[in-house]
């Protein structure tokens, strides 16, 4: 088996490039602009309004004790209710 290497000529032939390329200054614009990172939050944030619903603490307070007595109330007269149907006969501890 043989093996054919390339002539001698093609690289001969080859355009080495200059060891120094001087640089020209140009007018030219350069393609990327430097950018700055812009800050992730403004610098004066707008905060909403806060939202109400019209009642304060000691309404709430209020409103949240009825509701406890309400349930009270409704849980006494329901346990005496079945206290009045046990019969008599029943033991008593």
């Amino acid at each position: 088996m043989t093996v054919i290497s390339a002539p001698t000529s093609a690289v001969a032939n080859e355009v080495k490039p200059p060891d120094v390329v001087p640089l020209v200054q140009t007018g030219a614009v350069p393609a990327q602009p430097n950018i700055t990172a812009a800050p992730l939050m403004p610098a004066k944030a707008a905060t909403p309004p806060p939202e109400s619903s019209g009642i304060g603490r000691k309404d709430a307070l209020a409103v949240g004790v009825a509701f406890l007595a309400g349930g009270l109330v409704v849980f006494i007269s329901c346990y005496a209710a079945a206290a009045r149907q046990v019969p008599a006969s029943w033991p008593v501890r």
